[in-house]
């Protein structure tokens, strides 16, 4: 396996209440995922195990995760849906 890919739909987003603007922030970190992936790639070599770790010790990633928890933390989750983190 390669990670080389993202999907995402758009109800999950708009159902969240994100508008436009919000949308394109979100791809804003969908970018930023990319060029942290490729550097990652880059550096460490195209494993599966060898991405998951460089990833799993990069600061640059836990920022991003806490700028995207950040982010999504002022909109509401849908009744009848759970979260597992």
């Amino acid at each position: 396996m390669n990670p080389s890919g993202i999907r995402l739909g758009t109800p999950a987003l708009t159902t969240r209440g994100l508008v436009e603007s919000d949308i394109l922030e979100v791809s804003k970190f969908m970018e930023r995922v990319k060029d942290i992936a490729v550097g990652e790639q880059k550096k460490h070599g195209r494993k599966l195990t060898d991405f998951k770790k460089a990833v799993d010790n990069s600061t640059v990633a836990d920022k991003l995760k806490d700028d995207i928890i950040k982010f999504m933390s002022q909109f509401n989750v849908p009744k009848n849906v759970s979260i597992d983190e």
